[in-house]
């Protein structure tokens, strides 16, 4: 049951600045009446922490969207130094396996287009294609 102060406390209790804005619309209505306001202010911190972890820049960060059949595909490589413990990166692993059909399918057709570029570049080197 919760208590006169949890109820709309949701209402009561601002975001924090850094917050992303409609983090509490991410909430069930059951749950934001639920949590206190002492609740609500930790997820506001965590949301804010987690919205600047997310926002760190990394070396590398390509996002494309390529129109392919009806619905298109988007391609994301992002690169930058490790900071996932062990744990986490065999729980990944597991959970997004390298050798699946999709990825065999993708990296073919990447290196069959590295190979294609090399082979022209080449031909155009020596001058048999001009």
């Amino acid at each position: 049951m919760p208590s006169d102060l949890a109820v709309g406390a949701a209402e009561a209790v601002p975001a924090q600045p850094g917050t992303p804005a409609d983090f509490r619309d991410f909430l069930p209505a059951r749950l934001k009446q639920i949590l206190g306001t002492d609740e609500l202010v930790a997820l506001d911190e965590a949301a804010r922490s987690w919205a600047a972890a997310r926002g760190r820049r990394l070396p590398v960060d390509i996002r494309l969207s390529l129109p392919f059949a009806r619905r298109g595909v988007f391609v994301n490589v992002l690169a930058g130094r490790e900071r996932r413990g062990r744990d986490r990166l065999r729980r990944e692993r597991t959970r997004r396996p390298l050798a699946t059909v999709g990825n065999v399918i993708f990296m073919t057709m990447l290196v069959g287009l590295a190979y294609s570029g090399l082979i022209v570049g080449a031909l155009a080197f020596s001058g048999i294609v001009e």
